[in-house]
């Protein structure tokens, strides 16, 4: 994938889709204790098994513009998806 930041906005080029699964796996073997992902939220279910590993970890999604609804990113009660404002 190329990205860059130019005039303080990420430019990316993406294969089309996020495999959620993969993701969650990234932050569970490099025992991540907090992350942030950015994502148009068009992604696979999480899978529970995956998600309860995860359990207490801080965890939130920004969702880009155009984005779709975030349920599948926020399995487990108190974590945070937040809309990013602008035009698709």
């Amino acid at each position: 994938m190329a990205r860059a930041i130019r005039d303080g906005k990420l430019r990316a080029t993406t294969t089309g889709g996020t495999c959620l699964t993969c993701v969650l796996d990234h932050l569970v073997r490099i025992d991540a204790r907090r992350a942030v992902l950015v994502t148009d939220a068009i992604v696979g279910a999480a899978p529970p098994a995956l998600c309860s590993r995860l359990k207490g970890r801080r965890i939130e999604a920004l969702i880009l513009p155009g984005g779709a609804d975030p349920s599948s990113l926020v399995p487990e009660p108190g974590r945070k998806a937040f809309r990013l404002r602008g035009s698709a």
